[in-house]
């Protein structure tokens, strides 16, 4: 990923750093647990942005808060860009797409699920 050089010493992807960290520390988040009991955390743990929030779900220092504080992470950072706000009586489509098409991770994996299911309809067929 990174130029093998002198230059480049010390740089790593941030995200599996904090995975293995996390993981020898006891805080990791267990992904498939939180999908099979809390499937909405567990898709915005899995599709969303990576937030500290998601080391204090479980293990040494947990935080209660630490939920709401990942289910509403997209709401604070759109809250400082919006600019202008939406005229009320707008159709709640527009607000609940919003809501779906989140982050760009949940819409490219709800892109490759859909050529995946055309793909194999294709093939049935």
């Amino acid at each position: 990923m990174f130029p093998n050089t002198l230059r480049h010493t010390v740089e790593m992807d941030f995200i599996s750093y904090l995975d293995e960290l996390a993981e020898m520390i006891g805080c990791k988040p267990d992904v498939w647990r939180l999908l099979l009991t809390d499937p909405k955390l567990g898709l915005r743990v899995l599709c969303g942005p990576c937030v500290p929030s998601q080391f204090r779900l479980q293990g040494p220092g947990h935080w209660p808060g630490a939920r709401e504080a990942i289910l509403t992470v997209m709401d604070r950072v759109r809250y400082p860009l919006q600019t202008r706000r939406l005229p009320p009586g707008l159709p709640k489509t527009i607000e609940r797409l919003r809501e779906f098409f989140y982050p760009s991770k949940t819409w490219i994996v709800s892109l490759y699920l859909t050529i995946i299911g055309l793909l194999f309809w294709i093939i049935v067929n």
